[in-house]
Order: structure tokens, then sequence, then C-alpha cells
């Protein structure tokens, strides 16, 4: 099994924000004044940098992503009034006297956190997957094995030999579409009918990244990927393959102008992505996918 390293979503956020603003302008950043937005509910505040702030700028508070938009301005007071939770962004309490504030940024954090989950949600499971090997018996007077409801691709299934060795065991076949009112997990494996009533085996399957919670779990080796991915994503808005990566050149340059695209830029972001995802490749053995294949007959 690889060696997993666990990874805070905010931390990447902030890695690729790092990496995306070596080649932009960072936003300035200033901090929220004597009057905060205590609620979720709360449109007025102050920050310190008044001058620097006037109607439909864009506002993003570092702590929680929630962007606003100022829609009033009072000279007098200095107080600004704003529409909350901008951009998809989830509207917040506790923004704090000294909180830090950035000023009309080029990316949100909210917007870059969706960019790193979908790299763990697509490309992920694609490129450098999670691979786990359960031990797994076979069900009473049956030919298959219940598999885990999170397994997405079976690659590898192994038996002991009676010289306690492991061995490759073939004539096996993952059934995605099981009825569940029979298989809770709606996925078995078939197994040949040599296999006896809770013969013990070794399946190693593909699973989904675990991208519920605050943290992630890795293969050691990918720690940079999802940073690399969603900064390369964030300037492209498309992920770029390798095939298309040989003629980006080719692209219309008066069109890639128009829509802010930096050619030279997306070839250097995604061509780091895939140097660093083959040395990662090279750290770990995945099992080659054979999904079984009935021989023809022969006379």
């Amino acid at each position: 099994m690889p060696a997993f390293v666990t990874l805070n979503f905010d931390d990447v956020v902030e890695e690729t924000l790092e990496t995306l603003y070596q080649h932009a302008e960072r936003p300035y950043r200033t901090s929220v004044g004597a009057d905060a937005l205590d609620g979720a509910a709360d449109k007025e505040f102050t920050v310190l940098d008044f001058d620097r702030v006037g109607t439909q700028t864009l506002l993003e508070f570092v702590s929680t992503g929630e962007q606003v938009l100022v829609t009033g301005v009072n000279e007098e007071t200095e107080v600004l009034t704003c529409a909350r939770g901008y951009n998809g962004t989830a509207a917040t309490s506790g923004h704090a006297t000294g909180d830090a504030v950035e000023i009309s940024p080029n990316f949100g954090r909210t917007e870059v956190k969706r960019w790193v989950k979908r790299y763990f949600a697509t490309v992920g499971n694609r490129y450098f997957p999670s691979v786990q090997t359960d031990v797994l018996s076979v069900a009473p007077d049956t030919t298959y094995v219940e598999l885990p409801s999170d397994a997405i691709r079976v690659l590898q299934v192994r038996g002991v030999s009676t010289t306690g060795r492991p061995v490759d065991l073939a004539g096996w076949q993952q059934e995605h579409y099981a009825p569940t009112a029979e298989h809770a997990t709606g996925q078995i494996l078939r197994v040949s009918s040599l296999m006896a009533n809770d013969d013990e085996m070794w399946v190693t399957y593909t699973k989904p990244y675990d991208t519920t919670g605050d943290t992630v779990e890795v293969p050691v080796g990918g720690e940079d990927l999802p940073m690399l991915w969603a900064a390369a994503y964030a300037v492209s808005r498309r992920e770029v393959s390798r095939f298309d990566m040989d003629a980006i050149q080719e692209w219309n340059q008066d069109v890639a102008i128009r829509n802010g695209q930096n050619i030279r830029l997306i070839r250097e972001l995604w061509g780091e992505f895939y140097r660093r995802l083959d040395e990662a490749r090279s750290l770990h053995f995945v099992p080659k996918h054979r999904p079984y294949r009935k021989m023809p007959r022969t006379r």
C-alpha cells in the first residue's frame, strides 16, 4: 500500500494563489476597521484604507473567503454598505476588527477551492488515483465477492497459494450495476467457480478521494498536483491535455489576448503539472486494469 500524506484544503488554496500571483499583481490588502460585520446579515462596516474603496468595489475576507460588493459609500462617516455572499461565496459571521481584506482580487479563494476539489473529483481519479487493497471473502454458496461501495475500478485480484505465496487470480469480472435489493453496495466481483466458500483474496481497487472534510489524503509524491492543476486551470479555464500542449502555439493569438490568456504561462503551468505527475507516478506501482475477457472457442 502506498504511503499517504494529509493535505489541508485551505493550505492548498493559499499555495495555488502563491503560484498564480507569481505571474500577476497581488491585490492590495487592508483590514477591517472599528465597525465589523459581526453577523451574517450585517451589511455595514469600515476598512482602514477607505480611500481605495468605492461603489462596485469587490472585497474578499481572507479568513473566510467571503466576497462582498460595495454598494454604498458614506464619505462623512467612511462606512461602507455591501451586498453579502457575492460570487457564490457564503455570508459568514465573525469578521472582526483587524481581519485582512483584499481589494478586487483576480482569483477568489472559494473559486480556487472549487477547482482544487474538481481535481480530486475527476482528474485525480484519472491521472493519479487513490488505490486500496482489502482482504475480501467469497460469499457462502456463491461465486462472487461483495465489493465496497466506494470501489471505482478493480485493478488486481490475488489469492494465497498452499505455499503461502500470493498469486494472481484469473477469470474475475467486476459488476457495477448489481441490484441493491440483493447486494447492498450495488457492486460485486464475479470470481472463478473454483473458489470455495469463504475463500479470501486480496482485491486492489481505485476509490474516490474523500473531500467531504477540511482535509484530504493523497499518495506521497502527489502533494503538489492539486495546486498545480488548479493554478493551470485558473489561467486557461480549461484542462489542457499533453496533446493540446503540442498544438498550443497554433491557438489564435488574437483570441487568446482578447480573452486575457497568456499562451506562455499556460504552457509553463501545464508543463509543470505533467512533469510533476510523471515524477509522482514513478514513485508508486499501480496495477494495470485487466478486465476479464472470455476467450473464443477453438476447434
